[in-house]
């Protein structure tokens, strides 16, 4: 009995511990990576080629056709403008992601032309039901 003693003594205790309250896991955010390559005719850009609803046709055309969006000329046939490239890039998230989900962070890497490419990307995050570019 002297050996049960202690052990007892420690389930004793160990079951009368208050229940520990859940974790708050709210401000929890997980990352989702796109990365789109510099590949002539990959398929995410011919997705964006064939959606007449972003960009005009030889922006489209440009992009499916080198891989990268062309930022030099403003106002040029093939420009896109930073606005264009956000619809572009959540019109990708929601070819991968057709529900986006609340608390993830969808990164895109991507590439621009600027006289030369470059790589970049944008992070976006679910907003009721928007998605939207976060800053900063």
């Amino acid at each position: 009995m002297k050996k049960l003693l202690p052990v007892i003594i420690l389930l004793i205790t160990f079951c009368s511990c208050k229940k520990s309250e859940p974790e708050d896991t709210t401000s929890d955010t997980s990352e989702v990576v796109i990365n789109l390559p510099m590949v002539n005719h990959y398929a995410d850009y011919d997705y964006l080629y064939n959606n007449t609803t972003i960009g005009n046709d030889a922006a489209r055309f440009n992009v499916a056709t080198f891989g990268s969006f062309n930022i030099v000329t403003s106002g040029g046939v093939t420009t896109w403008t930073d606005a264009d490239i956000n619809l572009a890039l959540i019109a990708i998230i929601k070819l991968h992601y057709p529900q986006p989900a609340a608390r993830v962070k969808y990164t895109v890497n991507y590439f621009i032309y600027n006289g030369k490419e470059v790589a970049t990307s944008k992070s976006f995050h679910l907003s009721g039901s928007t998605l939207l570019i976060i800053t900063g």
